[in-house]
């Protein structure tokens, strides 16, 4: 109880990470994304996201200053739109030609 106590006092927040330490020595930081009764969402990544049950973990999360995640992050992003950025002239060259029917699905 008072573990889903200290989770709702943090608030639910991607920026804000947090760290879980977990009964089997485990430990994970992420952003919590969501908060549920039995449990809460950390963010893992860009895209991914872990569930850290209440009775999972050792002891109360920690807010941390997360650096390398942030960096992280920051890199991932920029690689997606780097690789957005490279191939929309390929995409804006053979759209006209899909739309009009020259290229067949």
């Amino acid at each position: 109880m008072a573990l889903r106590e200290a989770v709702e006092s943090l608030g639910a927040d991607r920026h804000r990470f947090v760290l879980c330490e977990l009964k089997d020595g485990r430990s994970r930081v992420g952003g919590i994304l969501n908060i549920e009764r039995d449990g809460l969402y950390l963010s893992q990544g860009i895209t991914g996201q872990k569930k850290i049950y209440y009775w999972d973990r050792k002891d109360v999360p920690q807010p941390i200053v997360a650096p390398g995640e942030h960096l992280a992050n920051g890199l991932k992003w920029t690689g997606v739109v780097a690789g957005c950025v490279a191939i929309s002239p390929m995409v804006i060259a053979l759209l006209p030609l899909i739309l009009t029917g020259v290229i067949s699905e």
